[in-house]
């Protein structure tokens, strides 16, 4: 249960900006390479850390 919603506007902002950065990737070529998952890969432990510290 949330308690207080505005906790929730960082990481949902990050979701989005995520969702955006795989899509610009993928725009190109229609799928994403390996230089874009590598990408995609460390800025995962990026949005976690950030999920963690905003808690």
């Amino acid at each position: 249960m949330v308690t207080d919603p505005g906790l929730l506007r960082g990481p949902w902002l990050a979701m989005v900006a995520s969702l955006g950065l795989v899509v610009a990737l993928a725009a190109r070529r229609g799928r994403i390479g390996r230089a874009g998952g590598v990408v995609l890969l460390a800025a995962y432990p990026l949005f976690v850390a950030g999920v963690l510290l905003a808690g």
